[in-house]
């Protein structure tokens, strides 16, 4: 049995969740690029005391550059820069950032890369991760180099950036020779069995600790919960939903993680009582939440969610000993029998052929050429 870890990301000194905080997400240019920004983080860590801390590389903020049409760089002769115009980071300046946060050392740290955009927003798939690898494969490199001179006591991910998995081969065959503890990759708009299979990837090819980017899906959380504690050494998944949800006055079903209206203008039928367990909640109606000033009322939302998300994570973990085990939980707490339905006849599949050469399968899951 791994270990199933809820990465909290998408967090500063006024939204952070009440403590305990299991696992804090930093990033190098949010956190680490001018002495401010490191003296908030480091009190912001101190306020979680987390049990595991991870630093990302930022290549969120690098995609966000380039579709803003910022100029980009990746030049470790230069000192980072993250301006409206502007971006500079390289690999030396990911690991040196390691070290910024003395007392306290990050437990993974996250190679540089350069991201590939959503399918729907590129003419063609194919050119984006070409044109990507020729970045990512060096900067892979030269941030494998800089881990072990710089921090090698640090878990070091391998950031994953493909469409599918000839994509992930023509990668994984140009660095899988490098040292590495894990592999960190987005989720994007994947479903189900394409994430599945490329998890049992990542299994066949040795990989033991994934890191995933960018969700707070039940069905999604339930698979990696699955995988936990039956393939890998460790799972973690991170995702700024929880605070974006409530800062929309949106607060997560304690039962599914849907998402449920809040705003002062939606209206609460009065017999639908509020039974979420979370010390948040306790005693208060949905109206009278929803009528709260807004300085009050996101608060409680932004502790509201982590406080369900936190919960969704150890009870999918708890009930997933067995596919039938998980079935039937899955049953308790969804309203819709056909996503249970798809991810255990997943679950089922995979059980079957996690030993054997899974690549051609993906066109039978729905990856586009």
């Amino acid at each position: 049995m791994g270990e199933f870890i809820n990465i909290c990301a998408g967090a500063d000194g006024i939204s952070l969740p009440d403590p305990p905080i299991e696992a804090l997400l930093l990033n190098v240019l949010g956190h680490c690029s001018s002495p401010s920004k490191i003296r908030a983080a480091i009190e912001m860590y101190s306020m979680a005391k987390p049990k595991y801390f991870m630093l990302d590389s930022s290549g969120y903020q690098v995609l966000q550059a380039e579709k803003k049409s910022k100029k980009l760089s990746f030049n470790p002769d230069l000192q980072t820069k993250f301006t409206k115009h502007e971006l500079n980071i390289a690999p030396k300046h990911v690991m040196e950032s390691v070290l910024v946060f003395h007392p306290y050392i990050p437990d993974i740290v996250v190679g540089l890369d350069y991201p590939i955009r959503e399918r729907n927003e590129v003419e063609s798939p194919e050119t984006e991760f070409f044109t990507k690898l020729e970045y990512n494969v060096p900067l892979t490199v030269q941030s494998a180099a800089w881990w072990k001179e710089v921090c090698p006591q640090v878990k070091f991910f391998v950031p994953i950036q493909c469409y599918d998995l000839d994509q992930f081969n023509i990668f994984w065959n140009r660095v899988g020779g490098l040292d590495y503890d894990g592999v960190s990759m987005p989720i994007r708009n994947l479903g189900i069995p394409e994430i599945a299979l490329f998890l049992v990837k990542f299994y066949q090819v040795g990989v033991r600790r994934v890191h995933l980017l960018g969700t707070s899906q039940f069905f999604s959380i339930a698979l990696c919960a699955y995988m936990a504690r039956h393939l890998f050494e460790w799972v973690s998944i991170d995702a700024s939903s929880w605070r974006e949800a409530a800062d929309h006055h949106e607060c997560f079903n304690p039962f599914d993680l849907s998402r449920e209206k809040l705003g002062s203008r939606v209206i609460i039928n009065h017999a639908i009582g509020n039974d979420c367990p979370c010390p948040y909640c306790n005693g208060k109606s949905f109206e009278q939440i929803k009528n709260m000033r807004p300085e009050d009322k996101i608060p409680l939302l932004r502790n509201h969610d982590w406080w369900v998300l936190e919960r969704a994570f150890r009870d999918l973990y708890d009930n997933s000993a067995d596919i039938i085990q998980l079935e039937r939980f899955l049953k308790t707490r969804s309203k819709h029998p056909a996503k249970v339905e798809e991810l255990i006849n997943t679950l089922s599949f995979i059980d079957m052929m996690k030993d054997f050469d899974i690549d051609p399968l993906q066109n039978l899951v729905g990856f586009k050429p």
